[in-house]
C-alpha cells in the first residue's frame, strides 16, 4: 500500500483498523454490491467485507496489514429464494 506515494507497511493480525478508501460508483453501479478485495502474493482475492458509503464517496473495511487491495462491485444473485422476494434484494446485498 502506498501512502502519499510512499510505501507504507504495517501488520499486526491482534489489532484490526479501519481503513477508507475514495470510490465514485461508475455509471449502472449499486453501492451495496461495492466491496474491497485484498490481493494475495499469489493472486488470490480475498473478500474484505467493504462497507461503501454514498454520502462520503468511501470504501471502508477492516484489515489487519497493509498490502495490496482494490474496490469492485460483487453482485451476487440467488436462484432459491421463491416466496422469499420481499427480502431478496436484502439478501444478495448482504452476500455481495
Amino acid at each position: 500500500m502506498t501512502i502519499n506515494g510512499t510505501q507504507a507497511s504495517w501488520s499486526n493480525p491482534k489489532t484490526p483498523i479501519k481503513f477508507s478508501i475514495p470510490y465514485t460508483l461508475k455509471d449502472g453501479e449499486n453501492g451495496n454490491n461495492i466491496t474491497v478485495y485484498f490481493i494475495g502474493n499469489d493472486g488470490t482475492l480475498e473478500n474484505m467485507q467493504g462497507v461503501y458509503n454514498s454520502d462520503t464517496k468511501m470504501v471502508t473495511f477492516y484489515t489487519t496489514h497493509f498490502s495490496k487491495y482494490y474496490v469492485k462491485e460483487n453482485k451476487v444473485s440467488f436462484a432459491d429464494l421463491k416466496g422469499f422476494e420481499a427480502y431478496q434484494k436484502y439478501i444478495e446485498n448482504m452476500a455481495s
